[in-house]
């Protein structure tokens, strides 16, 4: 939809050197809304369906706001303004569509826009309405594009190579259509008499930027002259595309003569020298092609492994199957469930492979095979991926504890927290999604518990994984398995649930048996519904300390430093102790080979206690309580799953 701006403004110098305010009057806000800008807008000429693009930062989740691009300036035919809403990409990317709506406001405008842009956001709970600093904007609105580019080849090159187009006119795809190379001639395959003739095939350009339409490419795909080695002459021409609300118009380039000479495939890399269980082993080289109906490209490993326990030897002979990611990438995954974890256990043992190795690819009736190349890789002991996925609703909680602007400071303490009990164990936590691994664990940390239970967190993995056999755990979303066996359906980490600590949580959480008046005395200098001063991007700037220990907290009412840094230590424990308990429960704890999800009794400090017989004292890690860790058998246990050689410097351990 879009409709006209609440209140137009002026893209004016002395303007645009500025942030926009919102309005004169308006309510004060939490300052995290005015860390919203914009940095580029393009592309600067548009079509019917291109995607304008605004990069930036702080752009809200839809769930917490509505945002829209506003426009203003002039055109051919009179003056613009116009707002429309805009879809988040990410938190640093918005893309608002040229559809039917804008396409004819800008027609009507004329030809050419010539202003500027912000980014406006109505904030659901905040109920304020803010705006992004300006940005000078012009772009030409055209009909339809005639591409001007040419095609750069190598004279060698493999299958699925990526062929450079420069010049100008391209299409960036999406609605607006798409530009394609149309190829075709002859292919003088080695060892045969004569050509085979290439009927015209038309392979998509993708745009090497979003906002580009003077570089892109396109792969020399099997279906142009299969996968045998030879040379290939011919023609190219680019197409326009256009699309359904361009007409649909195919708007043709000028013919150019294409010859290349096609290698068979290659393999240059293995990577990493060390992988585990679920990790990728990335292959680099050329000619590797995607596995369909048609086509694959398989790996040929023979080699021998050599265990580091016994020393001993053994053949191995396997076929790997690889996921394929360009012509010059596929990675494998190591699994238990191929040849490879058949012939080595790769859960148990751990030693070094070495051999060769030699890509065979294969399109319709065709086989093309590469030489052997040599590799070595270690078969690292078992090693688990943790990925922490803060959901919006994590940010949104924040406000509430008046902590927003401290965001990206508490999650540093709260990977600190959770990763703190597995020192010494082979388990790994991140805050990027891994690319690295195929199988990892999945921990989503959001705010309130969706369940309506008030839980600080919930293991809705089905059943307990004695001896960690799945590692891919979703300890978040929705478990219809669990909620079938009357447990609550929703798994993760919910942080406003930790009001329930308070002695007066608000309409947050309930509060509990265990309510401190120690929470309040960290969290109410800053809790906007009791009246505290929520924690602005003046304090960030001003600086406050990074707490190694619990030293001076809880601070004293004039230091609003310290307050803030006890602030950012007691809810990264909080949550970082409860990510830590509930990754134990995935991994098979408490009590691997018995009864029950806790440890027996009550005992300090033990991370796999009972909710109940863990005060927030310890949690908290406050007053000389805490940290939790695991107790000795528990320890143990996770030690000879996931072993390390790092030494464990937890000292004594409490008894399971």
């Amino acid at each position: 939809m879009i409709r006209p701006a609440i209140a137009s403004f002026v893209f004016a110098a002395s303007v645009l050197a500025a942030a926009c305010a919102t309005g004169a009057g308006q309510a004060p806000t939490d300052s995290w809304v005015d860390d919203m800008g914009i940095t580029a807008v393009g592309p600067r000429l548009v079509l019917p369906g291109t995607a304008i693009v605004v990069s930036g930062s702080g752009f809200v989740h839809p769930d917490y706001g509505q945002t829209w691009l506003h426009l203003v300036g002039t055109g051919e035919g009179g003056s613009v303004d116009i707002l429309a809403p805009a879809e988040r990409v990410d938190e640093h990317t918005l893309r608002v569509v040229v559809g039917a709506e804008l396409l004819a406001r800008l027609r009507a405008a004329g030809g050419t826009f010539d202003g500027g842009v912000r980014v406006e956001t109505e904030h659901d709970a905040a109920g304020v309405r803010t705006a992004s600093n300006p940005l000078p904007y012009r772009f030409d609105l055209r009909a339809s594009l005639e591409p001007g580019a040419i095609v750069e080849a190598d004279r060698e090159i493999h299958v699925n190579q990526e062929i450079p187009v420069r010049g100008e006119g391209l299409l960036l795809g999406g609605a607006e259509g798409q530009t394609v190379a149309r190829l075709w001639g002859c292919h003088f395959r080695d060892g045969e008499p004569g050509c085979a003739a290439v009927e015209p095939v038309e392979i998509p350009i993708t745009p090497a930027d979003p906002l580009d339409r003077t570089f892109g490419r396109f792969a020399f795909s099997p279906v142009i002259a299969g996968v045998r080695p030879g040379t290939f002459r011919g023609t190219v021409r680019l197409v326009n595309a256009h699309g359904a609300l361009g007409g649909g118009a195919r708007l043709e380039g000028a013919d150019s003569t294409f010859e290349v000479r096609v290698l068979p495939p290659v393999v240059t890399d293995v990577s990493p020298a060390e992988a585990s269980l679920g990790q990728y082993m990335e292959i680099a080289g050329g000619g590797f092609v995607t596995a369909d109906d048609e086509q694959v490209t398989v790996f040929e490993l023979s080699g021998r492994f050599r265990s580091d326990a016994s020393g001993s030897e053994r053949a191995v002979e396997v076929l790997l199957v690889p996921e394929h990611r360009s012509g010059e990438s596929a990675r494998y995954v190591l699994s238990e469930d191929d040849e490879l974890g058949q012939t080595v256990s790769l859960r148990r043992e751990h030693g070094t492979l070495t051999g060769t190795i030699r890509p065979v690819v294969r399109y319709r009736s065709e086989e093309a095979r590469g030489a052997a190349s040599p590799f070595a890789m270690r078969i690292a002991p078992l090693r688990q991926v943790v990925y922490l996925s803060f959901e919006a609703s994590f940010v949104e909680s924040l406000r509430h504890f008046g902590l927003r602007a401290l965001d990206a400071r508490i999650r540093e303490r709260i990977l600190e927290a959770a990763a703190e009990p597995y020192g010494s164990v082979g388990v790994e936590l991140r805050t990027e999604l891994p690319t690295d691994y195929a199988l990892y664990a999945h921990v989503d940390v959001a705010g309130p518990d969706p369940n309506g239970q008030g839980l600080f967190g919930y293991d809705n993995t089905p059943g307990k994984d004695v001896n960690n056999l799945r590692l891919h755990d979703r300890i978040g979303g929705i478990n219809a398995a669990t909620q079938m066996d009357g447990f609550p359906g929703y798994g993760g980490i919910f942080v406003e649930s930790l009001m329930g600590f308070s002695l007066h949580p608000g309409g947050h959480a309930d509060s509990l048996p265990s309510a401190t008046d120690l929470f309040d005395i960290v969290f109410d200098p800053f809790r906007p519904d009791r009246g505290g001063r929520p924690v602005d991007l003046e304090d960030v700037r001003a600086g406050f300390p990074e707490l190694r220990d619990a030293r001076g907290c809880p601070a004293a009412s004039g230091n609003r430093p310290m307050q803030i840094a006890c602030a950012v230590w007691v809810l990264g424990n909080l949550v970082g102790g409860t990510i830590a308990h509930e990754v134990g429960h995935s991994l098979g704890l408490a009590n691997p080979e018995g009864d029950g999800y806790h440890d027996a009794g009550d005992r300090p400090n033990r991370l796999m206690d009972a909710g109940g017989a863990r005060p927030f004292e310890e949690r908290a890690q406050l007053l000389g309580s805490g940290p939790g860790i695991f107790c000795d058998e528990a320890f143990e246990y996770l030690r000879e799953l996931m072993p390390t050689d790092d030494e464990d410097l937890a000292g004594h351990r409490p008894g399971c």
